[in-house]
């Protein structure tokens, strides 16, 4: 899959940014709350209900107490008076009337009755040409704030407020808004960051199929320009990979019939020597070279279908194929009725499992002229180890030994036959049945070769 070292940190610092930010908005929220809520009538704008409490105690007092309850309302910020009637009030003009306020506050007023009520924004100066006209800036005019609220007995009360209207009226503190624009980035820019990585999403799943099968996946370009260039590139390589894989195997197809053909012919010729010395040499090396030839076909084949095996082999019919082929190798394990081996099944190819398993009884018996079997089955697996009593493998490293055209230490002193493909077939078949394979040191000398392999 493509990946990008900037990319999991971009998306990191945005998260954290959008968790700062959704913390900053709960406390903001919880702080307007805890200014907001009353136990008898839950929640309530400041303002507004400051409003009502004033209206309601000024109509419920003695005339004699009305200039004291203003005198209690009024905060420096906040000035109060009451008005004879409309001619007194300050002349509001239309563009500064504000219809949704007033709805709000009578609202509010109309537990105490129906009433008229008339809300402005007027200039500090009144020959002042800055007045608020449109949209949602009033709520942040720093010009002062007129209510006139009709009284029971025709009366008029007018309040004066200084400030912005959401903090001074509605009560919303400045906190409030910063949470909610910093919310409102980290999403957006979390939104930017899913619309880049998206497709990269799809690529990786496509890539992930064309391991598995070598048939291009191509990905529709779209995101940002650089990511659709990723992904076009990416498509350009498969199409490159999957033709040179096809090629190669045209290739090779076309040398191993040339080499088997020579190889033929080349039989003939070696059984026709009248010296049978010289013939029976000839043709140990005509079988290491078909060997040779035959191992490369089979690891270009295993190399090319790197997907799952879907078939599926059972075990006894394996252990019978084994013990034809080696009648003196001895099986251990397969006959155990606490193994229940005749009703055992294992992920893979039926040749391709006897190809690994033959594999490796042959590395054994050529490097170490024994070998033995031993086979033991769990829950979800069974291990198959072929064990043998040689040098082991002390001082090599074992990673290096299932590389192709690797040969261990031993085998390459003594200018043994093979191209050192025999441990890389077996790492490629396990993997392709779902299995594990590794080298092991075998207590009391020698090495253990385990091929672990999934039950159906």
């Amino acid at each position: 899959m493509i990946r990008s070292p900037k990319l999991p940190r971009l998306r990191s610092l945005l998260l954290i940014l959008g968790v700062l930010a959704v913390i900053q908005l709960m406390l903001a929220t919880y702080a307007f709350v805890q200014t907001t809520y009353d136990d008898q009538r839950g929640f309530a704008f400041p303002g507004p209900e400051r409003v009502r409490a004033l209206v309601a105690a000024i109509e419920g007092a003695p005339p004699a107490l009305r200039r004291d309850i203003l005198r209690t309302f009024e905060d420096g910020e906040v000035d109060a008076a009451i008005l004879p009637g409309t001619r007194d009030l300050p002349q509001a003009g239309a563009d500064a009337v504000m219809p949704g306020m007033e709805a709000v506050i009578g609202s509010y007023l109309a537990s105490l009755g129906q009433r008229e009520v008339i809300v402005w924004i007027a200039p500090d100066d009144p020959d002042a040409l800055l007045v608020p006209r449109l949209g949602p800036g009033r709520l942040w005019s720093r010009h002062p704030l007129r209510m006139a609220v009709q009284l029971e007995r025709g009366e008029w009360l007018l309040i004066e407020t200084r400030g912005n209207l959401a903090e001074k009226v509605f009560g919303f503190p400045p906190g409030l808004w910063a949470g909610l624009f910093g919310v409102t980035l980290a999403l957006l820019s979390l939104g930017i960051l899913w619309r880049s990585l998206a497709p990269l999403g799809g690529l990786g799943a496509a890539l992930d199929r064309f391991a598995a099968d070598p048939v291009p996946q191509q990905v529709r370009a779209r995101g940002p320009e650089e990511t659709r260039r990723i992904i076009e590139a990416v498509n350009r390589m498969q199409e490159e990979i999957s033709r040179f894989i096809a090629e190669r195997q045209v290739m090779f197809g076309a040398l191993s019939h040339d080499l088997r053909t020579g190889l033929t012919r080349l039989s003939l010729r070696i059984g026709s020597l009248p010296d049978e010395g010289l013939r029976d040499a000839a043709e140990r090396d005509l079988a290491r070279m078909n060997a040779i030839v035959e191992d490369a076909l089979v690891f270009t084949r295993l190399d090319t279908r790197q997907g799952p095996v879907p078939g599926e082999v059972a075990l006894a019919e394996l252990v019978h194929e084994l013990r034809s082929a080696y009648p003196a190798v001895p099986v251990h394990g397969a006959d155990d009725p606490a193994l229940g081996a005749p009703n055992i099944v294992l992920a893979g190819d039926g040749p391709e499992l006897f190809r690994a398993l033959q594999n490796l009884i042959e590395n054994a018996l050529t490097h170490a002229k024994d070998a033995e079997v031993l086979i033991a089955c769990e829950r979800g697996q069974c291990r198959i180890d072929v064990m043998d009593r040689g040098s082991g493998l002390a001082g090599q490293d074992r990673d290096e030994l299932v590389k192709p055209f690797v040969r261990g230490k031993e085998a390459a002193a003594r200018n043994r036959p093979g191209a050192g493909l025999g441990l890389a077939i077996v790492q490629r078949i396990a993997i392709r049945c779902g299995g594990t394979f590794a080298m092991l040191d075998r207590p009391g000398g020698g090495t253990i070769a385990r091929l672990a392999l999934p039950r159906r």
